[in-house]
């Protein structure tokens, strides 16, 4: 798989592969592609060759509207930008969704583990760019997709609260979710099944 923006080649010859239910992280020195990757798998942009498919489906093969469906029911992305309702609370922001439901009884604890009761009646636009990750975090976990797409969720959050993000998502792996996570810290590497490192815009397993 191949993607460039102009004559910038971001990614080339790229081969890359999760299984399902694997926790992988992409590894990369800044501007290294991770971003994207993680775009592309997630049908934000698409690749200019290759074939690329996530949940059973050739992204290349759908148009627009198709990726959006497919993002709605079957893949959650967390971006670096938190795209939230600014002028909604914590909760309203994460009760939004195609299916809403109660969560399951392991997400409530996730909930706990993240502080996110400490603000849940706040407003998105009052909180703080940590806060704003968790609750990101939180309603992508929510979701209970095939497949989770990250951008460095652990950027800005403690220790304590990183952890607690990295044990989340290898209990929803276990569960049997497939996990791809951009970082650049080794303790959330350390937590996946494996570690893909792009090199001269080509993946080294």
């Amino acid at each position: 798989m191949t993607k460039s923006y102009g004559e910038n080649v971001v990614l080339k010859d790229l081969d890359f592969w999760v299984d399902a239910g694997e926790l992988v992280t992409l590894v990369s020195p800044s501007g290294g592609g991770k971003t994207t990757l993680l775009n592309i798998l997630g049908g934000l942009t698409t690749a200019d060759q290759g074939v690329v498919e996530v949940a059973g489906q050739d992204l290349s093969q759908l148009d627009e509207d198709g990726r959006a469906g497919l993002r709605r029911h079957a893949i959650g992305i967390v971006h670096q930008s938190s795209y939230l309702f600014p002028w909604l609370s914590v909760n309203e922001n994460l009760e939004i969704g195609p299916d809403p439901r109660a969560p399951a009884p392991w997400l409530a604890e996730v909930r706990r583990n993240l502080g996110i009761d400490d603000f849940h009646d706040t407003e998105i636009n009052k909180l703080s760019g940590g806060q704003r990750r968790r609750v990101c975090i939180l309603r992508a976990l929510q979701m209970e997709a095939e497949v989770l797409l990250l951008d460095e969720p652990t950027t800005g959050l403690d220790d304590h609260l990183a952890s607690c993000v990295r044990r989340a998502l290898r209990d929803l792996a276990d569960r049997g979710c497939t996990v791809v996570v951009a970082t650049h810290e080794e303790a959330t590497s350390a937590a996946a099944d494996r570690a893909v490192a792009l090199r001269g815009r080509r993946t080294i397993l």
